[in-house]
């Protein structure tokens, strides 16, 4: 009956971690990102904006910071492949 005693039992969970960084870019307004309305006042095409402010943040010399670190339960659990460490929670550093 020792050996029963003994046994323990663990659940894996895989988690991931999501670092979200942002940048500040400034788009001027002009024809690549203005539309006329239909009464000919000019305003700005939102969707023209953003695709113009993401181009933008690709650049080499945009400032990306990192702005937040959130671990959560990663939506695809599965096996933990061959090769992939697993850390336990009862051998933590106290």
């Amino acid at each position: 009956m020792a050996e029963e005693d003994d046994k323990t039992y663990s659940i894996a969970l895989r988690l991931r971690r999501v670092i979200y960084t942002d940048v500040y870019v400034t788009v001027f307004v002009d024809d690549k990102i203005s539309q006329e309305g239909e009464d000919g006042t000019l305003g700005i095409d939102w969707d023209k904006l953003v695709a113009e402010a993401i181009m933008t943040s690709e650049r080499e010399d945009a400032d990306w910071q990192v702005e937040s670190v959130a671990i959560e339960v990663h939506p695809l659990q599965q096996a933990k492949p061959e090769g992939r460490a697993s850390i336990d929670s009862a051998s933590q550093n106290s």
